[in-house]
């Protein structure tokens, strides 16, 4: 019930960039916020915490759920807030894969480990490619939201690590790389659109790099 509650369907527009390029409606949030005692808990990561966090944030999380029951109780819960709209905020989902939450950006900036944090979400919504996991749109718009909020938010030290970068990489390529029957399936403006998301996304990747690079030489000279 912690998430319930956070956003509600609205038209308020975005000025964020990233989620203006990848068209994720912004929604409005409420005077409700994500309580200290969740934050304070993910401070911590252990079994319980990692199991907890794929339970809030992950596929089946009651963010993502649209059935009646679980609808209804949202509604119940915006009703309460007396938020500008009772509708539930929906997330987009294609070829098994969920938009990441704003929810869980709420998190991100404010837990002490973002490095576990924003690694373990993408895991979880994105997967392991493969070669049996088809495209999609959605997979390469977590990533690139993900990256840029590295790169706006990132406080954590751990972030800036080759480790990270390793796990970031890893995850780019699976974001990227469209197939032939994808290709022949939308427009050209749709690839076109794809192309220019990409483009923003490398520009944000080889920006966390630099950084990655620049603080780890840094560490290295005031040790010498």
């Amino acid at each position: 019930m912690v998430l319930l509650g956070l956003y509600c369907e609205t038209d308020d527009k975005t000025n964020f960039e990233i989620d203006l390029l990848v068209e994720i409606s912004n929604g409005s949030s409420t005077s409700k916020k994500l309580c200290s005692n969740t934050i304070n808990y993910f401070n911590h990561i252990n079994t319980d915490t990692q199991q907890e966090f794929e339970e809030l944030f992950g596929c089946g999380s009651l963010i993502y759920r649209e059935d009646t029951k679980t609808e209804k109780m949202k509604r119940r819960v915006l009703k309460e807030l007396v938020t500008k709209s009772n509708e539930p905020y929906k997330y987009r989902k294609e070829n098994g894969v969920y938009d990441i939450s704003h929810e869980f950006f709420q998190l991100f900036r404010n837990t002490e480990h973002q490095e576990k944090w924003i690694v373990e979400i993408l895991r979880l919504l994105n997967g392991e490619r493969g070669e049996k996991k088809e495209y999609s749109r959605i997979r390469l718009f977590n990533f690139a939201r993900a990256i840029t909020h590295i790169n706006v938010f990132g406080e954590s030290k751990n972030l800036y690590k080759y480790k990270c970068l390793e796990n970031f990489i890893k995850s780019y390529f699976d974001a990227v790389g469209v197939e032939e029957k994808f290709k022949k399936s939308v427009e050209d403006e749709e690839l076109n659109k794809i192309v220019e998301i990409e483009k923003f996304t490398l520009c944000e990747l080889f920006l966390y790099i630099y950084k990655t690079i620049n603080r780890n030489q840094k560490t290295c000279f005031q040790t010498i």
